[in-house]
């Protein structure tokens, strides 16, 4: 079964680098030209998974602009990708002290919430949150879906991953959730329409995999 602790194992594959990289991350104008060039160096050193580096410049960089949004999220995610769930948790609070609705900020903070199993209530009210003030961001309905699922509640979160699909393209995530969770409620030519997607689609070789898998068992346990 997929489960949110999963992404312990798959924290640094190179899918989950290309879908959360330094995507939403914007270059913040009010860092300094000589800022910016830390930053878009960090940004380089991160992409090359050079971990580490990345965190070292930009907790220096923090250090001298905690003001700065994009370079407390930046480092956030390091944290997020190497584990340090404390630390990151611990860095996106500060990061919303500085603007408590900032939705990006937000959106890691409730994934980070979610690694751990007893707080999926708590993580699903921070989605809530975002989609309350932006009632079009799909990733905050599919990772709400994600912490309703991790509570079985198969229906309320079947309902979030259709409408974060009715928003936008279609996701390959999404399509494996709902293909499990359809599996799993026995209406399989549902299940097969969404587990087919996910081969179509093509983006993550391990959810081909898990799908053709669900595909050909019906083991929604997978």
């Amino acid at each position: 079964m997929l489960k949110w602790n999963d992404v312990r194992r798959v924290a640094i594959s190179a899918a989950a680098l290309a879908v959360i990289s330094w995507a939403g991350c914007s270059r913040d104008r009010t860092l300094t030209k000589d800022e910016l060039a830390e930053f878009d160096q960090a940004q380089t050193l991160y992409q090359n998974k050079k971990f580490e580096e990345a965190a070292g410049k930009l907790e220096a960089l923090r250090a001298k602009r905690k003001d700065s949004i994009e370079v407390g999220v930046a480092l956030a995610k390091i944290k997020f990708f190497t584990r340090s769930f404390a630390d990151c948790e611990k860095i996106l609070r500060e990061v919303l002290k500085e603007e408590s609705e900032n939705p990006y900020a937000l959106l890691w903070l409730g994934k980070t919430v979610a690694v751990d199993p007893q707080r999926q209530a708590e993580a699903a009210d921070i989605f809530r949150s975002i989609i309350r003030r932006d009632p079009e961001n799909y990733m905050a309905y599919y990772y709400l879906g994600r912490c309703l699922e991790a509570q079985n509640d198969v229906k309320s979160a079947l309902i979030q991953y259709q409408t974060a699909l009715t928003l936008s393209y279609h996701l390959s995530k999404i399509h494996l959730h709902m293909g499990r969770l359809f599996t799993r409620m026995k209406l399989h030519n549902r299940a097969e329409e969404h587990l087919a997607q996910v081969k179509s689609l093509g983006v993550n070789p391990n959810d081909v995999n898990l799908a053709g898998k669900i595909l050909k068992s019906g083991d929604e346990d997978l």
